[in-house]
């Protein structure tokens, strides 16, 4: 990236970290090998997998203790409209707040559905998200070492079919980060099979597609095209309401001393693959009904206290930071759904923000609170942010007035200081971007290192052709002090890291109100030089009782 902060088109290569150059440096010097995209140097960073509405609108802060660094979505491939749609709302969304989105691919069509057409395609609209700022990861065909999808339990055709999308995602993006999601081993191949279906499932050559046989290996895809690894870890307690089994989570992941691959071992901490380790899926179930008479708070407690355990080892509970360092991120599956493997009608409440009457949630809080107060290990979105340039527009005007003086609020991250710019740009009929106006190149705004809240002023009289009810676009990025201007604008312009371009309109009432404001004001200016006291006072009361008249026919 060289002296250009946050400019991916300077980024070398689609594996450095969305830092600059010198504090990435600073990174790797702790680490054998180089970080993956979006992979924190140290700590696991939460996240939150739930439907599209609940991601968008709930207050996931206060639910979860801290505002999650992630948010996880699930898309058919190739995308259809209401995906298109999902998608597109909820990157603006993390955008704008600057949260990493999990995209889960699903070819529920079957593999033959993976064209290289529809990868291409899916690349290139990763290239446009990444290029309003976007950081996203990418799990296609999770758990396909399962039976239960329609591209499970065939690997060479899901290997091939990974790689062609891993390339084109590799080829056409600079951070977006591709993860390989197998299902937990334990049990595998989940079902009895009187035959071989295909034969790079029997890993053993004995024959036989069974228990003995590797549930790991087989579908790998090969360590240039996997970025991330992740398994989904459950409990399920045997589809029973009952509480987790001592250090259930950490044996899940490490195979149960034997019964399966040890993942973690295998993908994250050994010297060949050492990839970073994310836990896509997690939660534990409780099924209203069902036998067992543990509650459904114990069960989820009985869990979470496993699953971030920063506090030390114990009898019940390894500490991931101590025990699995390469564990980056956990991600709560906070659904309430049919189950395919739960016999019956009635659906399995995943979820830590359902309604009941349990305080669920505000335990979560309690806890996760509890353990980020004792150590920084567990990372929330403010840890994100702060490790890179970022620069939150959620709160920018939606309409600005046509004369007059504004304030553009921002909250800006960086871990240097740094020059903030802010434009307002007009796009043509060819969707060209051209400069209006904003921050003087003379006096651009300072911003120290840290995360600090800004209020940039703009005059409306230094921007050129405005034009009453018309569209405009904002534009905000960082550049080392006093560096000089890129050319930013043009068919293709280059937005840099944390900068969202987001619509404003000219506001008409907004004009109008200050033109009549001004006008009031000039008059009582000249009322205050009556000489006479008594039509002095006269004057001031007639002009105040129509500025109150005219701050409330436009909401002052």
């Amino acid at each position: 990236m060289g002296n250009n902060i946050g400019n991916l088109a300077d980024a070398p290569s689609w594996r450095r970290p969305t830092v600059l150059a010198a504090a990435a440096g600073l990174l790797f010097a702790a680490h054998a090998f180089a970080l993956s995209p979006l992979e924190p140097a140290t700590g696991c960073y939460l996240g939150i997998s739930a439907p599209t509405p609940d991601l968008l609108t709930v207050d996931w802060k206060t639910a979860l203790g801290l505002e999650p660094a992630t948010y996880a979505i699930f898309c058919e491939f190739p995308l259809n409209g209401g995906d298109e749609t999902d998608l597109d709302a909820l990157v603006k969304r993390n955008n704008l707040i600057g949260a990493i989105t999990l995209i889960t691919l699903e070819p529920s069509g079957g593999l033959d559905t993976v064209t290289q057409a529809a990868c291409d395609t899916f690349a290139a609209r990763c290239a446009l998200y990444e290029g309003t700022g976007a950081k996203l990861m990418i799990r296609f065909a999770h758990e396909m070492n399962g039976f239960w999808y329609s591209w499970g339990q065939n690997p060479a055709a899901y290997v091939a079919k990974y790689q062609m999308l891993a390339t084109a995602i590799h080829a056409a993006t600079k951070q977006t980060a591709m993860v390989w999601a197998p299902n937990n081993g334990l049990g595998y191949p989940y079902k009895s099979y009187a035959s071989v279906p295909f034969p790079e499932l029997d890993t053993n050559s004995d024959g036989q597609f069974n228990t003995l046989d590797d549930p790991y290996s087989p579908y790998y895809p090969g360590d240039a095209y996997v970025d991330w690894v992740g398994m989904s870890v459950y409990h399920w307690g045997g589809n029973q309401n009952v509480v987790p089994t001592d250090q259930e989570f950490t044996n899940l992941l490490t195979g149960y001393n034997g019964a399966a691959p040890n993942f973690y071992t295998r993908y994250c901490s050994d010297l060949v693959h050492h990839k970073p380790l994310i836990v896509p899926e997690s939660s534990a179930l409780y099924l209203a009904g069902a036998p067992g008479a543990d509650t459904n708070l114990a069960i989820k407690q009985g869990w979470w206290q496993q699953l971030f355990n920063t506090s030390g080892q114990t009898t019940s509970a390894l500490d991931i930071s101590l025990s699995f360092p390469m564990l980056k991120m956990i991600v709560w599956f906070d659904y309430k759904k049919l189950e395919s493997t739960v016999p019956g009608t009635t659906e399995v409440d995943w979820r830590l923000n359902g309604t009941g009457v349990e305080p669920i949630a505000t335990a979560f809080s309690q806890f996760i609170e509890t353990q980020r107060a004792a150590k920084a290990w567990l990372l929330g979105l403010s840890d994100f942010t702060a490790a890179s340039y970022f620069i939150n527009l959620a709160n920018v005007p939606a309409s600005i007035p046509a004369t007059g003086a504004f304030a553009v609020p921002l909250t800006v991250s960086s871990p240097t200081d740094a020059d903030l710019i802010v434009n307002i740009l007009e796009k043509d009929a060819l969707g060209n971007f051209n400069f209006v106006g904003g921050t003087p190149r003379a006096t651009p705004a300072f911003v120290a290192a840290g995360t600090q809240n800004h209020a940039i002023a703009i005059s409306a009289s230094a921007l050129t052709s405005l034009v009453i009810g018309g569209t405009y676009y904002w534009q905000a990025f960082l550049l080392p002090p006093g560096a000089a201007w890129p050319n930013i604008y043009g068919a293709t312009p280059q937005i840099k890291v944390g900068a969202v371009v987001a619509a404003t309109t000219v506001d008409a009432n907004a004009a109008a109100y200050a033109a009549k404001l001004k006008k009031i004001q000039k008059a009582m200016k000249k009322a205050k030089k009556i000489a006479d006291p008594v039509a002095r006072a006269r004057a001031l009361k007639k002009l105040k009782a129509q500025l109150k008249a005219l701050k409330k026919k436009y909401g002052k």
